[in-house]
């Protein structure tokens, strides 16, 4: 959730309506903050990641699980 996602929805009929749908659509109800994807990215280039390799991490909150 960012200042570009604000823009975005700001240029809608309905930015309320419209974000509440988009959140709705996640399993934790809300977008990811920037810092959440930064922590991610901080494990995989830390120590703690260091036998890590070919594999994807997905950081969504459990988006691409949702059956709806």
């Amino acid at each position: 959730d960012t200042p570009l996602n604000d823009r975005y929805f700001d240029s809608l009929p309905d930015p309320v309506l419209a974000r509440a749908e988009l959140e709705a659509t996640y399993p934790g109800g809300r977008m990811a903050h920037p810092v959440e994807m930064a922590t991610a990215v901080a494990f995989l280039v830390s120590e703690d990641a260091s036998f890590i390799s070919g594999t994807s991490m997905v950081v969504d909150a459990g988006l691409t699980v949702n059956p709806y």
